[in-house]
């Protein structure tokens, strides 16, 4: 008997931790920019959200190329585009994020990637991943930003809202 309560002791807040985690939308989250004041994803409202995972921010520059074409072609139409990395990573390369045209932003704690990786189909730990206008996971993709990837502008043109976002 005291195996059995041991067992449930264990698994209840692990069960109502996953259920957390399924009942929120990217709208619930939110980043530290790197100036450090606090960036709220509910700002993104009404609008396709790519993120762009850089665990690397110093090797990063190859994927400027695709992500500004991205911008250059649907900004306009309601699509924002957040870089997300670590600490660590941008400690590696100060001064980055001066000529970094997009929103630079950390996570606080690990929930936010919890929450990507059950929200979204994809296998591990995406490198992009397409938020809709309501706040859920479209597509979460293993690609290389760097890579001007067909699926990715697809994704975005299907999603892109109806209506010119102000």
């Amino acid at each position: 008997m005291k195996v059995i309560l041991l067992i449930i002791s264990i698994l209840l807040p692990a069960i109502s931790f996953a259920e957390n985690l399924s009942a929120v939308n990217a709208y619930d989250f939110s980043f530290k920019n790197v100036s450090g004041e606090k960036v709220d994803l509910s700002k993104y409202k009404g609008k396709l959200v790519l993120l762009v995972k850089d665990e690397d921010f110093c090797g990063f520059t190859r994927g400027l190329f695709a992500l500004n074409n991205l911008t250059r072609l649907y900004r306009d139409r309601g699509l924002e585009i957040l870089v997300v990395s670590s600490q660590e990573s941008m400690k590696k390369c100060p001064g980055r994020t001066n000529w970094v045209k997009y929103p630079v932003v950390v996570p606080e704690g690990g929930e936010f990637n919890s929450w990507l990786v059950s929200a979204s189909s994809s296998k591990g730990n995406p490198t992009q991943v397409l938020i809709s206008p309501f706040g859920n996971v479209i597509e979460a993709y293993n690609t290389n930003p760097a890579e001007d990837s067909s699926d990715v502008r697809k994704d975005i043109e299907y999603n892109l809202p109806e209506a010119p976002v102000d």
